[in-house]
């Protein structure tokens, strides 16, 4: 789930973390809203604002053949790499925190409910 900041609208900023930290140009357009929500609230005024796109079988499969390539900004000394997994992957096995489970769980149960 690429993330970051920038001096633009947050589909832009959403749109070109996509492409700096996987290689992958997504149309702003392309991007539906789920939600904006404060993260970890006790801590930090930081907020997250929460994209979703639907990708189709050829997208899918671009996005398998990048593993093990680094993507990324080198003068930030960013090094980001592409992992495609089910949903169910995520929830059974120890693969990312709780607070990306549950933004990746908020968008698959709003398009399944």
């Amino acid at each position: 789930m690429p993330g970051g900041s920038a001096d633009a609208t947050p589909e832009e900023t959403a749109a070109e973390e996509i492409h700096e930290e996987t290689g992958f140009y997504l149309d702003p357009s392309r991007l539906h809203a789920v939600s904006a929500r404060q993260l970890a609230g006790t801590l930090s005024s930081h907020k997250s604002h929460l994209y979703s796109a639907e990708l189709d079988k050829e997208e899918v499969e671009w996005f398998k053949s990048q593993d093990g390539v680094v993507h990324g900004i080198e003068e930030d000394t960013e090094r980001t790499f592409v992992e495609v997994y089910t949903v169910s992957q995520l929830i059974n096995e120890d693969i990312v925190d709780w607070s990306t489970l549950g933004m990746i769980v908020s968008v698959v149960g709003k398009y399944r409910l």
